[in-house]
Formats: structure tokens, C-alpha cells, sequence
């Protein structure tokens, strides 16, 4: 999900974390009180059937020991919950799914694959910017964003000129978002 904070291009979030990011500051800076339209409270997450988080972590290192390091596996943790099985099952039918897509992220190239068939993506931003954590924090580079093009046009049919095309609208908006923008700005 991709919104605005008060009028400010240049903040992303998912829907998830967004809103209470948001709530939170508005609370510490003691901004106007501005209601969400809806509310998630009641909605339960697909993956989040965990009594224990802590021991479902350590659970999921061991399963996974022979597919991912700990710290990816903690991530995949962190953003599938229990499904994280269902990555696995198309690590185990891939190898090389298993890898992540630079030393620099968590990210597996599986995510990607896993987002192309199931989270209703249309276009390479949706994959890096709302369904992984790829461009969360900045430009992973243009090595990274091509192979994720490559992996997509695999479920989504994408020629190379249309996975260049997707690359080419990641990078603008990348550009677009990190220009120009400063944290003062956010509550103004």
C-alpha cells in the first residue's frame, strides 16, 4: 500500500504497518488526533496461527537449517509466519530459489516468485516495494531489480522489453521518492 502522510510524497509503507506507524507518530509528536478509516484489529493474518512466537522461531531455524542461515530464516519468520512452509516447498523444488538476492538482504529470490503467484501483482513495484522489504529502506541496485524483473516475467509472462520497462518505473520511482525529502517535512 502506498499513501501519503499528510500531503508528503515519498512515504511507503504496507498496509499493515503503515497505519500504525502512522498512529504512533502522530502520538509521540502530539499531531492533531486524524481516525483510520478502517480498522485491522480484527483481521487475522494468513501465516499468523503462532501460540508462541518465540518457539515457533526456533523451530523454524532448525526445520530450515538446511535451506536458509538463521538470519534469513528469522526473517522469513517475521514476514510469513506459517508460511513459511509453503516458501520452502518452492525452495526444495528450485535450489537457487533459495538464495537470497544480494549479501545486503534477507530477501530470497522465492519471495518473488511466491509474490508473482499469489499476492496479485501487476507490475515490478508491487513486488519490491509493497510485497517484499526490498525498497523498504533504499535502492537495492539495479543488479537486484533485474533479477527480480527475471524471476517475475517467469509466472507473469513479461518479455525483456517489458521487464526492462518494469525496471525502468522501480527506478523512477525510487528517484522520485528519495528526492527532495525530509523527515521535517513528513508532519508540515
Amino acid at each position: 500500500m502506498e499513501r501519503s502522510l499528510f500531503g508528503t510524497d515519498g512515504v511507503r509503507g504496507t498496509a499493515n504497518s503503515f497505519p500504525m506507524t502512522a498512529e504512533m507518530a502522530q502520538q509521540k509528536l502530539g499531531a492533531p488526533d486524524k481516525r483510520r478509516w478502517t480498522s485491522t484489529r480484527g483481521i487475522k493474518l494468513a501465516g499468523g496461527a503462532i501460540k508462541n512466537i518465540g518457539v515457533f522461531r526456533e523451530q523454524a531455524v532448525r526445520t530450515y537449517a538446511p535451506l536458509w542461515p538463521e538470519k534469513t530464516c528469522l526473517h522469513l519468520v517475521d514476514c510469513y509466519g506459517t508460511r513459511i512452509d509453503d516458501l520452502a516447498t518452492l525452495c526444495r523444488e528450485e535450489a537457487d530459489l533459495a538464495q537470497t538476492l544480494s549479501p545486503n538482504h534477507d530477501t530470497v529470490r522465492a519471495q518473488i516468485i511466491w509474490a508473482a503467484k499469489y499476492e496479485s501483482v501487476v507490475h515490478l513495484s508491487d513486488i519490491v516495494f509493497r510485497r517484499t522489504d526490498l525498497c523498504l529502506l533504499g535502492d537495492p541496485g539495479n543488479v537486484v531489480l533485474e533479477e527480480c524483473a527475471r524471476l517475475a516475467s517467469q509466472v507473469l509472462g513479461w518479455t525483456p522489453d517489458r521487464q526492462a520497462e518494469e525496471v525502468a518505473l522501480v527506478r523512477a520511482e525510487l528517484d522520485s521518492s528519495t528526492t527532495g525529502f525530509s523527515a521535517k517535512g513528513i508532519l508540515q
